[in-house]
């Protein structure tokens, strides 16, 4: 049976992301991919999530922090809950959300003020794939395809 599971607002603990990855390995070698300042931040695991339960982060970004190009193997969802979120020339303040579908490479920028979103998605991810790794597999499946 399943239960429902809570999270009290005062269990709200940010912890950096190289911190988490000292405790999850498969976080530690997604970090090694990325140039040192690229993979900042600091996260709240509200819900962790699972094969088959929905996930839900809670990230915070300092002001400027440009994140790298990468896709996810699930989709999400972003909602902006301070500061404002960069797409391009686009910016998205607070209470704008984005959808963006599995497998689709993006980039984004915090805003002048930082930024703090929710990230949903709707089963645990298992981790993050660079742009040289997406254009590996686009190009793999281009190959396999002809």
């Amino acid at each position: 049976m399943t239960a429902i599971k809570f999270v009290h607002g005062s269990e709200r603990r940010f912890v950096s992301v190289h911190e988490r990855a000292k405790a999850e390995p498969q976080l530690a070698e997604i970090l090694k991919r990325y140039p040192p300042g690229e993979m900042e931040g600091e996260t709240f695991i509200h819900h962790a999530g699972s094969s088959d339960e929905p996930q839900l982060l809670e990230v915070k970004l300092s002001a400027d922090t440009q994140i790298a190009a990468h896709a996810h193997d699930a989709d999400e969802i972003i909602v902006v809950v301070e500061g404002e979120v960069h797409f391009g020339k686009q910016r998205y303040g607070i209470g704008s959300s984005v959808l963006i579908p599995r497998m689709t490479l993006y980039s984004f920028r915090a805003g002048p003020a930082g930024l703090t979103f929710l990230n949903f998605r709707p089963r645990k991810s298992t981790g993050t794939i660079s742009k040289g790794e997406f254009m590996a597999m686009r190009a793999e499946a281009d190959r396999s395809s002809t």
